[in-house]
């Protein structure tokens, strides 16, 4: 099972990220309105802690991302954002 969904066309370098853990999905409507205009990426982190998802994020992103890609986060999902640069 793919643990992400993919919107619009390539290039994929806008990706999505939700709050959590626990709220898988919950970035839909903004992939959806996003992807009228640029491929997105929405990555279903089910990792249980933050960092464990940090790391999945990480390895989504670089199979399916076209890199750099920018990140819009929704909760923790601004936290990922912030320690993916730490």
């Amino acid at each position: 099972m793919d643990n992400y969904r993919i919107w619009g066309k390539a290039p994929f370098a806008t990706a999505v990220i939700h709050g959590g853990p626990g709220a898988a999905g919950e970035m839909a409507a903004v992939a959806h309105e996003l992807s009228l205009s640029r491929g997105v990426i929405e990555p279903f982190q089910t990792e249980r802690t933050v960092s464990g998802q940090v790391t999945e994020l990480k390895k989504v992103l670089n199979d399916q991302g076209d890199l750099p890609v920018t990140l819009i986060g929704h909760s923790c999902g601004g936290k990922k954002k912030i320690l993916w640069n730490e």
